[in-house]
């Protein structure tokens, strides 16, 4: 790759020239219609940088006309609720293309990636979750707000932005050949999701680059360079590292060519059994002892037959009339492409027509660069199939299934995945060799986050680190991810670590400790519960299956498995392993959809000006659970300690009302409970305290707040005393 250099002419495009969202308050003025409309309780999560919804959920949403329990007729009706709810979801003029959908434990689950005049848009999407029973659980958008009129016509090609990635980056090409395919730049729509507030978007080229050197050390990402202006708006990296303190690589191996039958006449075909069994290192730890195994999902090339597949017990079946030479070099699979690396095992067997033969590789005595080829197949093999259990044979697995690997990098302590590759080091440095179980299916895991809606992975959130760990830790049902990687017996994350939302670190390991933490407690929970096969059966359904929901942050990746786990679309009455859930999203104090008794609405009281005058207070609260509501307390407190109020009803449905007193200045704190005539008491809000502050003009005339003279009317003053 060459190398362009930035003119001086592109100083010209160096003013800021983007596109600020239209500031509206149109979709959360829609939401309260929405709430009028439909009745129950909702909850509205809103994305500050886009200002929509990312989600809507509560009481759920009955559709008339679910006539049938299939993802055909739910996509009908995922389609008509995002036409229906077009303006409260923020969608615009822009077109939204279903990405996403399958089963996600109880639920249908709909992703639609934004698109405008036909330029993707980042992280652009809308959403749609509808119970199996009928009832619409979640819908919700991070759509960007893009102008009308916004132009789409770049002032800059690719080739200079290109060149300005190439800059940033600060680096020479390797010129050694890079782990992935390299992809063409392509103008996108680009703004910042992870912004406080509302975030301009931008018209940019993605520009991918990869430049690792033979060692497999370098760089491998993209850059998003504004179109318009030539900077440089933000870097994402493509190499998914293992943590130390797409698509196809190509084919699996083509079909052995046919031997030419003799010229004589040929003895009929007989049956013949070969198995490939081959020493693996199948334990959690880098260091477990190898095992001579049966090698699953094998393709081995036999001479006149073509290629063939060992089953799970390693073996296959040819009809053959006359011996057969079969070799074995490099380990191709069913759900991998050819192993490349060094020290790759090798064998071959002359199988006779009839006779039951087997092929041996490597022996127990092994070295760990030998042993990381079958020990890379055997985990890659098996982390397909169990995904395949859950997710089903999806055409995203069958993409994984042609993933590259390579062993034996000349380098130490790492492992990355990149552009559907996995990569592993050799042992040196004081770490082992890195194609090992958990790190194996570790970085699998980032190859099917990528695959289910592409992988985000910030420092803040971590989402596809916590995938990979909960991909090693489901798969081997242990809360040790890397043991053995530096010391034997000592694992590089634990599955039962003590780190609380919203910790994050320099790198997106730290704060993936959280989201890989919730799924490992929850299966412990589950597991004191019901028992381990059925913890990890409820476990692997309603967590794994969420990967169809590609959330990018912990707090929404915690709510779609709660959404797995419903039966019934209402997340405000719990599910049916709610205990469970909610003790794991506690132990880890991350947000979720809590149930509610009570379901309490409030718009909190502005300050005010008007001294001594008293406030009055209204609030509404429904019953979710059965019964009525027995009592509503308003607390409050205006700087000489706690009061409470017993609130009245105010007339209208569920309402209730109170007065807060008068006062010449300060600021008067409040909250209020609910209680249930179960005897649960609900509190508004959660945590904390509302407030306004009273302030007495500074400044202009005195305003009378009562006036009488008693020299007028009944009750003025009499005479003749």
């Amino acid at each position: 790759m060459r190398v362009l250099a930035i003119s001086a002419a592109m100083a010209a495009f160096l003013s800021v020239h983007s596109s600020a969202q239209e500031p509206t308050q149109a979709p959360k003025a829609l939401f309260q219609q929405f709430q009028a409309k439909q009745g129950g309780h909702w909850i509205a999560q809103w994305h500050a940088a886009t200002g929509t919804p990312s989600a809507i959920y509560g009481t759920g949403l009955p559709l008339t006309d679910w006539r049938d329990n299939s993802l055909a007729h739910a996509r009908e009706h995922a389609n008509a609720q995002l036409r229906a709810n077009a303006g409260l979801l923020g969608l615009g003029s822009s077109e939204f293309r279903e990405a996403l959908s399958g089963r996600m434990g109880r639920t249908w689950t709909f992703t639609f990636d934004q698109y405008f005049r036909g330029l993707p848009v980042i992280d652009g999407r809308a959403d749609v979750r509808i119970n199996m029973i009928g009832v619409v659980a979640m819908l919700g958008s991070t759509a960007w707000p893009i102008p009308a009129d916004f132009d789409v016509t770049p002032a800059i090609g690719s080739d200079v932005a290109t060149g300005i990635a190439w800059a940033a980056l600060g680096e020479r090409p390797t010129e050694v050949p890079q782990p992935a395919a390299s992809k063409a730049p392509r103008l996108v729509i680009w703004g910042d999701t992870h912004a406080a507030d509302l975030a301009p978007v931008h018209l940019a080229w993605e520009v991918s680059l990869s430049n690792v050197d033979a060692q497999g050390k370098g760089t491998i990402g993209r850059y998003y360079v504004d179109a318009r202006t030539g900077a440089v708006l933000t870097f994402v990296s493509d190499k998914h590292e293992c943590g130390f303190v797409g698509c196809n690589a190509g084919t699996n191996a083509a079909p052995a060519a046919a031997t030419p039958a003799a010229a004589t006449t040929a003895l009929p075909p007989v049956p013949t059994t070969v198995t490939i069994t081959g020493w693996t290192r199948t334990g959690i730890d880098a260091f477990s002892a190898l095992v001579n195994i049966p090698m699953p999902g094998l393709v081995v090339a036999v001479p006149g037959v073509g290629n063939v597949t060992t089953d799970n017990n390693g073996q296959f079946t040819v009809d053959i009339n006359a011996p057969v030479t079969i070799s074995i070099t490099a380990l191709d699979g069913r759900h991998h492409n050819p192993i490349t690396g060094a020290s790759a095992p090798s064998a071959s067997v002359t199988v006779n027509p009839g006779v039951p033969a087997s092929i041996d590789l490597l022996t127990a005595a092994a070295m760990p660069n030998d042993a990381a080829h079958t020990t890379t197949s055997y985990f890659v093999d098996r982390t397909n199939e169990w995904s395949r259990a859950i997710l089903g044979n999806s055409s995203q697995l069958t993409t994984a299934s042609n993933i590259a690997v390579t062993v034996n990098i000349a380098s130490t302590c790492n492992a990355f995945y990149t552009g559907n590759s996995i990569n592993f080091y050799q042992a040196g440095g004081g770490c082992a060799n890195s194609a090992f179980s958990t790190v194996v299916a570790h970085e699998w895991g980032h190859g099917i986050d990528d695959r289910y809606g592409g992988i985000s992975n910030t420092n803040a959130e971590g989402m596809s680190e916590g995938w990979g760990d909960i991909i090693g830790l489901y798969l081997m049902d242990t809360p040790l991810l890397g043991s053995g990687f530096q010391s034997a017996g000592v694992a590089l994350r634990r599955g039962d670590n003590t780190f609380l939302f919203p910790y994050s670190g320099t790198s997106p390991h730290a704060a993936g400790q959280v989201w890989m933490g919730f799924a490992w407690r929850l299966r412990e929970r589950l597991r004191a519960a019901f028992g381990t096969p059925q913890a990890i059966a409820i476990s692997n359904d309603i967590v794994i299956s969420t990967l169809l929901a590609n959330r990018n942050n912990r707090t929404d990746g915690v709510r779609e498995v709660f959404i797995a786990d419903d039966d019934d679309g209402n997340l405000l009455n719990g599910t049916p392993n709610y205990d469970q859930l909610a003790g794991a999203a506690t132990d880890k104090a991350i947000p979720f959809p809590a149930k509610q008794d009570v379901a309490i609405v409030h718009t909190p009281l502005s300050n005010t000006s008007e001294t001594l005058r008293p406030r009055r207070v209204d609030v509404t609260a429904t019953a979710i659970a059965p019964g009525p509501i027995s009592q509503v307390r308003l607390h409050y407190n205006t700087g000489s300690g706690a009061l409470i109020r017993t609130m009245v009803q105010n007339g209208s449905a569920n309402g209730f009302v109170g007065m807060l007193p008068g006062r010449l200045s300060g600021t008067t704190e409040y909250h209020f409970e609910v209680v249930h005539s179960n005897s649960s008491v609900t509190r508004l809000p959660t945590t904390g305290e509302y407030a306004y502050t009273t302030t007495a003009p500074t400044s202009g005339p005195v305003v009378p707040f009562y006036t009488e003279t008693f020299n007028s009317g009944a009750n003025g003053w009499t005479t003749g005393i």
